[in-house]
């Protein structure tokens, strides 16, 4: 079985699915998410 990797910012998560900080900050604790490196911005 595959495993999908989504990366989403604190605002499309908040935009998209209703969550703040800290809902997400609370899934982070529980386990259920995974925090990711900010991405690099190239000019």
């Amino acid at each position: 079985m595959e495993t999908r990797v989504l990366l989403l910012t604190y605002q499309e998560c908040d935009a998209r699915y209703g969550l703040g900080r800290t809902e997400l900050r609370q899934f982070v604790e529980l386990g259920l998410l995974r925090p990711a490196p900010a991405p690099t911005l190239s000019k």
